[in-house]
């Protein structure tokens, strides 16, 4: 269009500039004599109608060229011309492209695609792809999405992200820790598996979090693996025993409590009876005996005077502070005095030596009344409540329990996922790996955890670790709000937090009815810049992970982003074509119609027929409602494409077709081509 005008405007001005105006033309003279008012616009139209004549004949050499010789569709290798690519690792914030969006709806190919982008505050309300197996769900989405995140800010040791990694198959982490390598953030890998090598993790280290809910994701497992009961009080039993287990390890020095401790109680009744009845008299040694003396300080002035603190031992607890402990008051005057020659504030007094450290007197005074009141809950339930239930009932608790956990007393899996506890600084259990360091600080330190359990080996211990996992990380997670609000973290900027799961209905939590599940945790962790990407094959595995009931939509209208590859199911494909909903459309209608004036029968053929007849044909439009897509279009598709829901982090677009780009095609060819140029060359 622009380049017609710019020729008619050249003609117009070549021919006034070699055909001045006939301003003396006795034809115009008498018009203007006869009719002023069109004197200006003739004289006008003599100079323009070259260059109008030109733009006319313009567009009807265009409307012959589409009509009679164009092909439908671009042709040719440069026939599609990609526009740049949108994001960079220096942006902002981060970001994902899915894809080339070309028709909207229409499989057909444009010359000027666009990208299909995911900005930060999109992917903080979280993606899910399904798509039936072989759709490429892991080298067309999970792979090229992560490896885009991971190496955002990569070099940027306060921005670059954080995450978790869980999956079934063995090959993703690997993935993952070559994308880190190839970021120069190979250090920031860290791996659980059951391997000697590595760290230890205990499921049950979240002191954050209350006894009945560490409790209740043992029950939900339990019931997931083995089938939930008719009668809710076997998993309401199962959990309550879980949950005094927990709080009797928790009132021991040290605070302790991991699965194979459950196990072991569970079958020795006779131990957890003593270990009750012995739990009075650890208490009063804890809280009766001598006191020591605490200096508190915050830890950005301990480390602007580490050189000068270095000679004591010091604890993080917590809310940026730094706290030393000595046994005597001429023990800790040293400490104070090198705080006053500084001229950093701090805090000392006197406290408890059994108290955790950082605590002030009156806090302190709260917690022993508070371990107190738990202690005489604990025997309550003991001798009243577990003791009360007949015994082939508590047998029956106790096998159910024991059948789940007894893995965990397995020398090779217990060394790893059930460990002693650390027993100095370093984190180095005693005989045992080196414990891994808080999930809090791996993800506000940017490293990126993935669980190596290969569903293979262990299926059950997997996803029993896998979910256990999960809940801890994003428990983690719902600290964060608190924390940003807090005057001494006024200023950080808080990294993003991956939460990368490939067939994540072996992981998914929240039947209906159960408080805790994902669908909860997902609605809470965007304010925690949680970036939940989730691969699944379809809905209907998570309904059948889920178990009867609605808990399923729960889960999907809290993951605003919506990836549907080809599904192989008809339950998923209708569904899919609800969520992305319905359009109106004019759809045209025929009637044809036959009349003839006198009917007859021939005697010669036995055909009927008359003497005048007429014919008609009427066409009409009608306004309807359809579906944006229909079932169909969720099962034809090739694989490699997609179509997908998005939402912009304002307002959900409507749902587009878009093709995607696999990740083992981005390395064989050394960077991207238009999709259609790979299909037709083989690569896809």
């Amino acid at each position: 269009m622009v380049a017609r005008l710019l020729a008619a405007g050249t003609v117009t001005m070549w021919w006034v500039w070699f055909h001045p105006l006939p301003l003396d033309d006795r034809f115009l003279l008498y018009i203007a004599e006869r009719t002023p008012l069109w004197y200006w616009p003739v004289v006008a139209w003599s100079a323009v109608s070259p260059g109008v004549i030109v733009l006319v004949l313009g567009f009807v050499a265009q409307s012959v060229w589409r009509v009679w010789f164009e092909r439908v569709g671009p042709r040719g290798a440069g026939a599609t011309r990609l526009p740049p690519w949108p994001l960079s690792p220096d942006d902002e914030e981060p970001g994902i492209v899915i894809g080339e969006v070309h028709h909207p709806n229409q499989v057909r190919e444009v010359r000027e695609p666009k990208w299909l982008v995911l900005r930060d505050k999109a992917l903080y309300t979280g993606t899910i792809i399904l798509g039936a197996v072989g759709t490429g769900k892991t080298t067309s989405c999970m792979k090229p999405f992560t490896r885009q995140l991971l190496s955002w800010r990569a070099h940027d040791e306060e921005r670059r992200a954080a995450g978790l990694i869980l999956e079934v198959k063995g090959d993703f982490c690997h993935e993952a820790k070559e994308v880190l390598e190839d970021c120069g953030r190979g250090e920031d890998y860290r791996e659980l598996n059951l391997e000697r090598e590595g760290f230890a993790w205990n499921p049950l280290d979240a002191p954050w979090l209350p006894s009945s809910d560490l409790a209740h994701t043992i029950a939900s497992l339990l019931n997931q693996l083995y089938g939930r009961s008719k009668e809710p009080f076997w998993q309401q039993s199962y959990s309550n025993l879980a949950r005094w287990v927990i709080e009797l390890k928790r009132l021991q020095d040290p605070p302790w409590v991991t699965l194979r401790d459950i196990y072991r109680y569970s079958l020795d009744q006779e131990t957890l009876g003593e270990d009750v009845d012995a739990l009075k008299a650890m208490l009063d040694a804890r809280w009766n005996c001598p006191d020591v003396w605490e200096v508190v300080v915050g830890w950005r002035e301990y480390r602007e005077h580490a050189g000068k603190l270095e000679l004591w031992t010091w604890r993080d607890v917590g809310k940026g502070r730094m706290c030393t402990r000595q046994d005597a008051r001429a023990d800790i005057e040293p400490v104070a005095a090198a705080l006053r020659e500084a001229g950093v504030g701090f805090r000392m007094e006197e406290s408890y030596r059994g108290a955790p450290w950082g605590l002030d007197r009156e806090a302190q005074k709260h917690l022993k009344v508070d371990q107190y009141a738990t202690r005489d809950s604990l025997v309550r339930w003991y001798r009243q409540d577990w003791m009360g239930i007949p015994e082939q009932t508590r047998t029956n608790i106790v096998t159910g329990l024991a059948v789940f956990l007894a893995v965990f007393d397995l020398p090779e899996v217990g060394r790893k996922f059930a460990p002693p506890c650390p027993h100095d600084e370093t984190g180095v259990a005693m005989g045992g790996p080196p414990a891994l360091p808080p999930l809090y600080d791996l993800m506000e330190s940017g490293k990126v955890l993935a669980l190596n359990m290969p569903a293979g080996s262990s299926p059950n211990l997997s996803r029993i670790l896998g979910v256990m996992l999960k809940q801890a990380w994003l428990s983690t997670l719902l600290l964060r709000p608190s924390r940003m609000k807090e005057a001494w973290n006024e200023g950080k900027y808080w990294r993003p937090v991956l939460f990368v799961v490939d067939e994540y209905q072996r992981f998914v939590t929240g039947a209906e009815g159960d408080s805790g599940g994902d669908a909860d945790a997902f609605a809470l962790t965007r304010q925690s810049k949680c970036v939940p990407l989730l691969a699944t094959q379809s809905l209907s595995s998570l309904r059948s992970a889920l178990g009867a009931g609605e808990g399923w939509r729960t889960l999907i209208q809290t993951l605003r982003t919506r990836v549907f590859l080809p599904l192989a199911d008809d339950g998923s494909a209708k569904t899919a074509s609800d969520l992305c909903g319905q359009v109106s459309r004019m759809v045209a209608s025929y009637s044809v119609s036959e009349n003839t004036a006198r009917a007859g029968v021939s005697f010669l053929s036995g055909r009927a027929g008359g003497g005048g007849s007429s014919a008609g044909l009427s066409k009409s439009y009608q306004e309807r409602r359809e579906a944006l897509f229909t079932p169909r279009d969720f099962v034809v598709m090739g694989n490699f494409q997609a179509i997908v829901q998005a939402f912009n982090g304002r307002e959900v677009a409507d749902a587009v077709r878009c093709y995607l780009f696999p990740d083992f095609l981005v390395k064989k060819l050394g960077g991207r081509i238009p999709w259609w140029r790979a299909k037709e060359q083989g690569h896809l």
